[in-house]
């Protein structure tokens, strides 16, 4: 007896065969980048409108920038050779609230390798003084260092309890700009302000001991400044001093500057016409 098929009618195993060469097929076409998709035909018009559109497009936007540009009023002044002492300088026109203070350093080593994490986080977010004598740290932990005969370099210790901690610790700090500025116009002091220099969610994340007198503190009690400092950082405001936390922030260039202080608009709505004379005090490192 013989059993006829319809030409419709499929086995379960034809399916899965058929299926699985279709999948193999996919996979393979997608290993080797050759799936289908849609290939945008780019006609004449198509290419010519669509440069023609970002053309205007950036245009515009350089048109704004140049514009913006115009309105900015720079006053650059250069104090290579004065160690403690004014510069005067006429400001010709009146300037608009914000003006903004910076500080440019050229030709200097901040951005190298050894410098960009030359600090000590555990110090500068817990407080943790002793977390810092690590070999990285070594020449710039404490006084005098010396290291100890454990044979070990990674391991060893450089800071005896007779020496106290650098506050705060690492080469970067070492060589922090601490250079000082003041300006007046006619003997009348400018008021600058410190808000806005940085964000108060990266200052708060730094370490603040509870106590009122910063000095008096326990991770600041046995604790000296670094060499070229002037003031302690516990007279600085703690670990939280702006200029200490703009100053870690790494730069990618040996030419850079950093935003220093914003003319506070509580007091001035801009700078005024005439001679100002701005103080300087210039902390040289040896």
């Amino acid at each position: 007896m013989g059993v006829t098929f319809h030409e419709s009618v499929r086995f379960n195993g034809d399916d899965m065969a058929s299926n699985s060469g279709t999948w193999q097929s996919f996979i393979t076409n997608l290993k080797q980048q050759r799936l289908k998709g849609q290939i945008p035909v780019v006609t004449r018009r198509y290419a010519i409108s669509t440069t023609i559109f970002f053309a205007l497009l950036f245009l515009g936007i350089s048109q704004l920038i140049t514009a913006a540009n115009k309105e900015v009023i720079l006053y650059r002044l250069k104090y290579d050779n004065v160690s403690s002492g004014f510069i005067d300088f006429n400001v010709t026109s009146f300037i608009p609230a914000p003006v903004y203070f910076y500080y440019e350093l050229q030709n200097t080593f901040r951005m190298h390798r050894s410098l960009s994490q030359a600090y000590c986080k555990e110090q500068l977010i817990v407080g943790e003084n002793a977390a810092c004598d690590k070999f990285k740290h070594r020449r710039y932990s404490c006084e005098h260092p010396k290291e100890d005969s454990s044979g070990v370099p990674l391991l060893s210790h450089f800071c005896t309890e007779q020496q106290k901690y650098y506050a705060p610790v690492g080469a970067a700090a070492s060589i922090m700009f601490t250079d000082y500025f003041s300006l007046t116009l006619n003997n009348t002091p400018i008021a600058w302000t410190e808000d806005g220099v940085i964000d108060d969610k990266l200052r708060e994340a730094f370490f603040q001991p509870r106590d009122k007198n910063l000095c008096d503190a326990v991770e600041f009690r046995n604790t000296v400044k670094p060499i070229g400092w002037k003031h302690h950082v516990c007279e600085m405001g703690g670990y939280r001093n702006i200029s200490l936390i703009k100053w870690l922030e790494s730069t990618t260039n040996k030419n850079f500057k950093k935003l220093y202080r914003i003319l506070d608009t509580k007091k001035h709505n801009g700078l005024k016409e005439g001679v100002y004379r701005l103080q300087v005090d210039n902390i040289t490192l040896v």
